[in-house]
């Protein structure tokens, strides 16, 4: 194995279900923006290994689109909570800042489709992010546009870069992953000799401290785009995710947000534009110790769409 790449070389299983759930925490009295619920994310509809009652309940109630009857729902979990996050509307293309914990459609409370009718209108996604993962977010008014943005990204010519937060010390400061990932029998992945081939390009940016233990700033790269694929890849090489209760149960794992941002975008759409997208970072380190935000300053995001001039 070369110092510079790490690729894999047999199935390593999955880590067991009961381990990965992140529980919620349905105590919503009192101040809201006072009680962080890291729960609500794309893995907590599994059911207690002991099937009790109360899950399917809140199963149900989420199918009637109806939050569990615990309080009303925490501010963040409402649409007007959220102010506008739009980076570029035009008469063809869409690019917001998608926050953290959102899913982009279901019966939550507040989704990426709802937050983009009530900022933009109706809007077809190019690519989707992760209910954990924050950052650009492109889409397109209309199906001409939405074909042509999504034939850039079957072409494999959108760069995509993200910046994350990884447990411990990485001591690498460049290198690249080869890992095929495979589905298993839930919506989680793996890593597996006989699955699709995946590649993420690994830049570490800075080594620091959060809650008084070692953690390692990233910017990663992705050369494919299969389903949970920075996340699998980080934590296939030992060093998962902060905030990600769905492939780590270290102490990290009940985190305020999984720390995983996309913050730049590159797409040449056509033969006669091309759409640059960047965000801030939402994760500063500051004299040595982590300090995460759960947004970052709009005013820091950007977005453009170069098309040439029209002749007259």
């Amino acid at each position: 194995m070369s110092p510079t790449s790490i690729t894999v070389g047999t199935n390593r299983d999955p880590i067991r279900t009961s381990q990965c759930v992140r529980r919620p925490n349905f105590n919503w009295g009192g101040n809201a923006e006072d009680k962080e619920d890291d729960s609500a994310s794309d893995d907590d509809d599994d059911d207690d290994e002991d099937g009790s009652s109360f899950w399917r309940q809140l199963f149900l109630a989420r199918l009637d689109r109806r939050w569990p009857e615990h309080g009303p729902p925490p501010l963040r979990c409402q649409r007007s909570s959220y102010a506008p996050r739009v980076l570029l509307a035009d008469r063809d293309y869409v690019v917001i800042d998608k926050p953290p914990d959102v899913s982009h459609d279901g019966g939550q409370a507040v989704t990426v489709d709802a937050l983009a009718r009530e900022w933009v209108g109706e809007v077809k996604w190019a690519h989707r992010l992760d209910y954990g993962t924050s950052g650009v977010l492109l889409g397109s008014r209309h199906k001409s546009a939405a074909s042509k943005a999504a034939a850039a990204f079957e072409r494999g010519t959108a760069r995509k870069r993200y910046v994350a937060v990884a447990v411990g010390t990485v001591e690498q400061d460049t290198f690249e992953i080869n890992a095929p990932i495979a589905p298993t029998p839930t919506f989680r992945m793996r890593v597996s000799a006989t699955g699709k081939t995946a590649t993420t390009g690994v830049i570490v940016l800075a080594r620091a401290t959060y809650r008084g233990r070692p953690v390692t700033k990233l910017l990663l790269c992705p050369r494919t785009g299969r389903r949970h694929q920075l996340r699998v890849h980080l934590r296939y090489c030992g060093h998962p995710l902060v905030g990600d209760a769905t492939y780590d149960a270290g102490p990290f794992a009940d985190a305020p947000r999984m720390m995983l941002h996309a913050i730049d975008l590159r797409l040449p759409i056509d033969d006669h534009t091309f759409l640059h997208a960047t965000s801030g970072d939402p994760f500063p380190i500051v004299d040595g110790c982590l300090r995460p935000r759960r947004l970052v300053d709009i005013r820091s995001c950007q977005a453009s769409l170069l098309r040439p001039v029209p002749k007259n």
